[in-house]
């Protein structure tokens, strides 16, 4: 969800939104392949957007435990409809782990995308 009430707005021909995403109550790892599978999916319109993400970067959560990065399911040329969140744990660099409950988890976002 957008974190201002200002945001999404617009910076030249595309939006950006901050804001904070919410992980998910049961991980599930993302397992490569095309499309890949697995992992966090967010929308495009859960970020404001109507016509797709170009780019989207995260901060780790508040104990410096966790962050992720954005897979983007299709062309990295184009904004897409959504992007897969892969879950790391910054002491180690690795996935977190399947099934792990990452509901009080909470990143801050940054996104540009199109309406």
């Amino acid at each position: 969800m957008p974190l201002f009430p200002q945001d999404p707005h617009t910076p030249g021909d595309e939006l950006y939104s901050r804001g904070t995403i919410t992980g998910p109550a049961s991980y599930t790892q993302v397992t490569p392949g095309s499309p890949p599978t697995g992992g966090q999916v967010i929308l495009a319109k859960d970020l404001g957007f109507t016509g797709g993400i170009s780019h989207i970067e995260f901060a780790s959560d508040g104990t410096g435990g966790f962050t992720a990065i954005a897979i983007f399911d299709g062309s990295p040329l184009v904004p897409v409809t959504q992007v897969r969140l892969l879950w790391l744990v910054t002491t180690t660099g690795a996935q977190v782990a399947g099934a792990t409950n990452l509901s009080a988890k909470v990143l801050r976002y940054r996104a540009e995308g199109r309406y």
